[in-house]
C-alpha cells in the first residue's frame, strides 16, 4: 500500500493523490481508497490552536485607499507597515458583501491608528470578527492623505 499525506492549502485540507484525484478533508483522519491505499491527514498546527495568515493591502501611488482584501475566515489582528510611508493616520472601510464599503466607527468615533510609522507592526485592539472584507485608508474619511508611492501593507489575520 502507498501512503499519501495531505498538504495544507488553506482550510480545509486538500488531498491530491498521484492520479490527480482530490478530496477535501479535515485533520486527524486516516482514509483508505478503493485500492487500499492509506491517506493520512497531518495538521502542522496545534489541534485547537490558531495561526497567522498574511494578506496584502496595496495603496496605489497618488491614492489614499487600498483595494478590497478578502480575509476569509481570518480575524484581522495587526498591520505591518511598509518601509516607506507618507505620514498619515490609518483608518479602515469594511464590508459584509465586498460591494458596499462603509467607514469603520466604534460608537461615534472613526477607528484610526494614530501616527503609524514605517517599518512597524501595529496591533489592532478592535474585535474584527464581524468583518470579512476590508480596505485600508491613508488618513481619515474627512482628510484622506495620498501616498507618494505605491504602498503594500501586510494585514495579519488569525484563523
Amino acid at each position: 500500500m502507498a501512503d499519501y499525506t495531505a498538504s495544507l492549502d488553506g482550510l480545509p485540507f486538500r488531498l491530491n493523490d498521484p492520479a490527480g484525484n482530490q478530496s477535501v478533508l479535515t485533520g486527524g483522519q486516516t482514509l483508505y481508497d478503493d485500492a487500499g491505499n492509506k491517506f493520512t491527514i497531518t495538521n502542522p498546527f496545534p489541534v485547537g490552536g490558531s495561526y497567522p495568515v498574511n494578506f496584502t493591502a496595496t495603496i496605489a501611488n497618488g491614492a489614499s485607499l487600498s483595494g478590497a482584501v478578502d480575509l476569509g475566515r481570518a480575524v484581522l489582528s495587526a498591520v505591518i507597515m511598509p518601509a516607506g510611508w507618507t505620514a498619515a493616520d490609518l483608518t479602515f472601510q469594511v464590508s459584509a458583501d465586498n460591494a458596499t464599503f462603509v467607514d469603520l466607527y466604534d460608537g461615534n468615533v472613526e477607528r484610526a491608528v494614530i501616527g503609524p510609522a514605517a517599518s512597524r507592526a501595529l496591533n489592532l485592539s478592535l474585535d474584527w470578527s464581524a468583518y470579512r472584507y476590508v480596505k485600508v485608508r491613508s488618513g481619515t474619511a474627512a482628510a484622506a492623505v495620498n501616498q507618494g508611492a505605491s504602498r503594500a501593507l501586510t494585514l495579519v489575520g488569525v484563523v
